[in-house]
């Protein structure tokens, strides 16, 4: 590939010839290099409609910006590397990319947009980064540090973002647009913050930590409502980051799936009337819990650690879920329904017994099939595992 080089001798447009060492503005395949050369700053105003480059470098020894006219800029399967110099996109505009993206600058890039359109691509970036918004169209492995999206995050259909471990993407239940047809997984943490009251957007395929915050510029206590039901594959995490205003997800009537659920400093969890199924532990002691008439299903092993004061409404344990623990005292309002026992420990677990079932007690088919346990079967699983049980 062909090095063109920028020699500017003052501020100027990408677009110029005179700027470039090949004596030309960037081709098609050219691998485009910002050093020491030239340290002056350069509006990028050539469209990916008339030139795509292999590659963008902004080697160490380039101190200048390089800032997004009003194109799009296209990059091919060298990506972008940068290691000193600033970049600033331009809002409306996307810098569409073919390859990865390296960035472990001193300086902070802003107001980009970045478009992946490829396959096992990466993003890696070190320090904290502000982006306008993520676009993937492809595969995209995220990786290094923090990043607020201050616009959007949008994951096409048969797409995946990738969040490695350590690394946390924010994104903003208000004033920016989420869409994710395609799925976003990994072991890092997607961070929805909220504030005052919102309508929750659908969350899509999600098998990555989750975490509901209201944000410290709200003026009152925030609720996020949900739409629907949603199931995710990772920890959900509740709390606020105000000194005084808490932070609600109200499921609505609807149900939830989680590996670990935590509802902490001024969160609050409204319960509604849907079915809460957690694969881990579930603490409520730092916040607050309002279980609603929901049922609370232990599917996997876990502890249950409640705040005094507060109750779940339905208990049940399935079977795959032995060696489950309480980690505080637990007080349950209406059934409680389990194959294998909860290890109690230290603690009590407060229940009807007349409302207590386990494979033990029967004719629980029957009963449960004329709907006297539950008004509607919300576990179908369970009742195959009481009806194994011995």
């Amino acid at each position: 590939m062909a090095v063109n080089t920028w020699i500017a001798s003052s501020a100027g447009n990408a677009s110029t010839d005179a700027n470039w060492s090949l004596g030309h503005a960037p081709l098609t395949g050219e691998d485009v290099v910002f050093d020491g050369t030239s340290v002056n700053n350069c509006l990028w105003d050539i469209a990916a409609t008339t030139a795509v480059p292999n590659s963008i470098t902004l080697a160490a020894g380039y101190t200048g910006t390089v800032t997004q006219g009003d194109v799009d800029i296209g990059i091919g399967a060298g990506g972008w590397t940068q290691y000193d110099g600033r970049c600033v996109g331009r809002s409306g505009y996307e810098i569409i990319i073919n390859g990865n993206y390296f960035y472990s600058s001193s300086t902070a890039n802003s107001d980009q947009s970045l478009h992946f359109i490829g396959d096992e691509l990466e993003l890696n970036l070190t320090g904290k980064h502000s982006m306008n918004r993520l676009s993937v169209d492809g595969s995209l492995t995220f990786s290094g540090s923090t990043i607020p999206l201050l616009m959007g995050l949008y994951v096409g259909e048969e797409s995946e973002l990738f969040i490695a471990k350590g690394v946390i993407v924010e994104i903003r239940a208000y004033g920016s647009t989420y869409e994710n047809h395609g799925s976003i997984s990994g072991t890092g943490d997607l961070i929805v913050y909220f504030r005052e009251d919102n309508t929750d957007f659908v969350y899509g395929n999600l098998a990555v930590n989750l975490r509901f915050v209201c944000h410290p510029v709200t003026v009152k206590n925030a609720k996020l409502t949900v739409t629907s039901d949603n199931a995710f594959g990772g920890n959900v995490t509740i709390y606020s980051l105000h000194p005084t205003y808490t932070a609600s997800l109200d499921l609505n009537g609807h149900s939830l799936t989680a590996r670990g659920i935590t509802v902490g400093t001024r969160g609050v969890l409204l319960g509604g009337e849907g079915v809460i199924r957690n694969y881990g532990d579930f603490d409520s002691s730092a916040g607050a819990l309002d279980a609603g008439t929901s049922q609370y299903v232990q599917a996997g092993p876990g502890t249950i650690k409640l705040a005094a004061g507060q109750s779940l409404n339905d208990l049940i344990v399935r079977s795959a879920a032995a060696g489950s623990a309480l980690a505080s005292n637990v007080t349950v309002n209406g059934i409680y329904a389990h194959v294998p026992d909860l290890i109690q420990g230290a603690y009590s677990l407060t229940y009807n017994k007349d409302t207590e079932y386990t494979g033990k007690r029967r004719p629980l088919r029957k009963r449960i099939v004329k709907r006297v346990v539950w008004p509607s079967l919300a576990d179908k699983e369970l009742l195959e595992d009481l009806e194994a049980a011995p």
